[in-house]
């Protein structure tokens, strides 16, 4: 709810209603995390850390202010090794990708509101990728 009180109102009514909103998003967030995986081809993701790192700001030709924001993306994968009383899991860093996504605000009173509905993030580059075998 917090994120759909963010949109502007023409943004709310693109989408249909709350519901609708929430489905986008799901969906949104399968596809990125689909993108996010098959950088990574060779092993299984098990769990993902984002830090935002740099952002810029740009003024379109709408009026509209478009925030360009990059995330650091470090995946890891759960890996089990043998040991005297059984097995020790261990998560291992395999690697980083960054994510770019492009988010139009618009300014309403002191408040900034996203503008469109619009979401296409894109991964720019593989930083890292930590190939493995063994401890």
């Amino acid at each position: 709810m917090d994120a759909y009180v963010c949109l502007l109102e023409q943004c709310k009514e693109s989408f249909g209603g709350y519901d609708n909103f929430i489905s986008f998003w799901k969906k949104a967030k399968k596809n990125l995390s689909c993108q996010i995986t098959k950088s990574f081809e060779f092993h299984k993701v098990n769990n993902t850390n984002w830090t935002l790192g740099e952002f810029e700001v740009e003024k379109g030709l709408d009026g509209l202010i478009n925030y360009k924001v990059k995330f650091k993306v470090n995946a890891y994968q759960v890996v089990k090794y043998a040991a005297s009383d059984g097995y020790e899991v261990h998560e291992k860093d395999i690697g980083t990708v960054i994510v770019a996504a492009w988010v139009p605000l618009a300014q309403v009173g002191d408040r900034w509101y996203i503008a469109k509905r619009e979401w296409e993030p894109q991964i720019l580059e593989i930083q890292q990728l930590f190939w493995f075998s063994g401890r």
